[in-house]
């Protein structure tokens, strides 16, 4: 059985195109191109086209995270492709984890397990001082005094 690249370079007749076969390794390559595995398991090369590649993210920190490495990972991408000629980034948020990420088990974290102690209002069983202090003022206004 034939690889899905494959079947859609026969379809397309384009499996001879130098051209193509780069942007199919630079979608291939994108985690070392990256090369930061933390960062490239939360974005993902969308698309490459007009001298721009258009990469999608998972949560808005990692867009950040990019844009502190943009200058670096251009700098990778064209030097392994030269004939992109990437200039620019588009970024955009995808709502879904990507693939590779729903693996990934979620653990609920749960606060440690402490004494059970409740708090009545009476601010002298505070045994801090400033949060004592804090708390007072705002009791105070709160109160409105």
């Amino acid at each position: 059985m034939d690889k899905a690249d494959q079947i859609i370079s026969n379809l397309f007749n384009i499996q001879g195109n130098s051209e193509s076969k780069g942007y199919r390794e630079a979608y291939k390559n994108w985690k070392k191109i990256i090369g930061d595995e933390r960062l490239s398991d939360h974005c993902k090369l969308e698309d490459i086209s007009n001298h721009a590649i258009r990469v999608s993210f998972d949560h808005p920190g990692w867009i950040q995270v990019f844009k502190m490495n943009q200058s670096r990972i251009l700098k990778r991408l064209n030097t392994q492709y030269p004939n992109f000629s990437i200039t620019s980034v588009s970024m955009h948020l995808n709502n879904e984890k990507f693939v590779q990420n729903k693996a990934e088990e979620k653990k609920e974290i749960k606060p440690p397990a402490t004494k059970n102690q409740s708090f009545n209002g009476d601010l002298k069983s505070i045994n801090d001082n400033e949060l004592k202090m804090r708390l007072e003022s705002l009791k105070k206004t709160l109160q409105g005094k």
